[in-house]
């Protein structure tokens, strides 16, 4: 027992310095920039053309959640090469010169020369698509078609921690694998497509694709990115799973001399979870790491004078599943002959339900994780809403179902 609370210190520790480096380089940036990033998003230009008003949203995130014991929902917060269909359903359409095997990206992302499996499916995606070959024929030829769907592009899935960007960056993956077959590649944490060669004209990969997962932007990517993905969330929910996550009430050693001792960080993180004067604080805390990273990927993308093509807010999702999946495939420039077929978009559908069911499949494919339950929040959560509303900035952002516009 005390190796096994010897070792969820050590863990929640580290969880804590990943967090303090997050701020200290959102830190960084805003002081290189010749503006505060989050009065600049604040009034920055509105969304792409393909999202929609945040007028039209749903009914505040309170009276969301009352119901949410009877709905299904996106879940959380990498399938494969030549998926059986490549040569048949292309044959009238332009397919890449590119193979996924010349691009030198992490040895964990699925496409690669060496990878487990070939290209970016799934197991369970090669056996739905081969089980439905006749239904998927229409809708593969459409999306290789020459100009459905545009080679050598790049894409960035984002979002704050725990907004279902997990679940966003499947349903790109899987768009693009469904348009690009062997010539994607695709993992977590972007690279600079410019330095695997993806859209550098004279490049052996110019006409690749790439699709990847991150919370924060690294050098190059915000200018070099063809299409920039986001996803939001009611924020009670990202913050609660931060809780259940045990990412929480961990002891601030910034500004000390000398390290705290173990015992002195299992007691900080007893007290304040039983501890309301320590646990609000904490509550507002995380309501505003959250905040700051949304604001820091707005504003460092639009600082470079580009636009994030669509934000999936999570419970939109939930309500509409097929109409999500099918704004997400427009806004990463696939042709409306593709976006509208039916049954590639009701394979997607079905991804996100066995990726929910199943989410420990696949992991090095798809990146899910956890899924935590209503049962879970309710258990842990329960005051952590009311906590969060406290705070002026927080609770506006709440009420305006976590828009950046509300992020000042």
């Amino acid at each position: 027992d005390k190796l096994a609370a010897k070792l969820d210190g050590m863990m929640s520790s580290i969880d804590a310095a990943i967090d303090r480096k997050v701020e200290l380089k959102l830190a960084s940036l805003r002081a290189q920039s010749p503006a505060e990033p989050r009065a600049a998003v604040a009034g920055s230009a509105p969304e792409a053309a393909a999202s929609r008003s945040d007028a039209e949203r749903a009914a505040p995130s309170g009276r969301r959640r009352k119901a949410e014991a009877t709905g299904g929902g996106a879940g959380g917060e990498n399938p494969g090469g030549n998926s059986g269909f490549g040569s048949e359903a292309s044959s009238d359409g332009a397919r890449s010169t590119c193979r996924s095997q010349s691009v030198k990206a992490p040895k964990d992302w699925c496409g690669i020369a060496g990878a487990k499996t070939a290209g970016c499916f799934d197991k369970w995606e090669k056996n739905y698509m081969e089980e439905n070959a006749d239904k998927l024929r229409k809708g593969l030829k459409a999306i290789r078609a020459p100009g459905c769907f545009p080679t050598g592009t790049s894409i960035a899935t984002m979002g704050y921690f725990r907004t279902g960007s997990t679940l966003l960056y499947n349903i790109a993956r899987v768009w693009a694998s469904l348009a690009a077959d062997e010539s994607l590649v695709a993992g977590w944490m972007c690279k600079d497509p410019r330095t695997l060669g993806i859209g550098v004209l004279g490049e052996e990969q110019a006409e690749c694709t790439t699709v990847c997962k991150d919370h924060s932007w690294h050098t190059g990517i915000p200018e070099s990115t063809t299409v920039v993905l986001m996803s939001r969330r009611d924020p009670f929910y990202s913050v609660c799973s931060r809780k259940l996550m045990d990412v929480w009430c961990n002891l601030d050693q910034s500004n000390r001399k000398e390290k705290a001792s173990w015992d002195e960080i299992y007691a900080y993180k007893a007290k304040c979870k039983t501890d309301p004067e320590l646990e609000r604080p904490e509550t507002v805390r995380q309501c505003h790491a959250l905040m700051q990273m949304q604001a820091e990927i707005y504003f460092e993308r639009e600082m470079k004078g580009k636009q994030v093509a669509y934000d999936v807010l999570n419970e939109d999702y939930q309500r509409d599943p097929v109409g999500e999946i099918q704004r997400i495939g427009r806004a990463m420039g696939i042709c409306e002959a593709a976006v509208k077929d039916d049954d590639l978009v009701h394979m997607i559908v079905r991804m996100g339900e066995e990726l929910r069911s199943h989410p420990d499949r696949d992991m090095g494919i798809t990146q899910m994780h956890d899924v935590h339950t209503s049962k879970q929040r309710q258990e842990k959560c329960s005051n952590l809403e009311a906590w969060m509303r406290t705070d002026p900035g927080c609770k506006a952002w709440m009420d305006a179902n976590a828009s950046h516009t509300a992020n000042a």
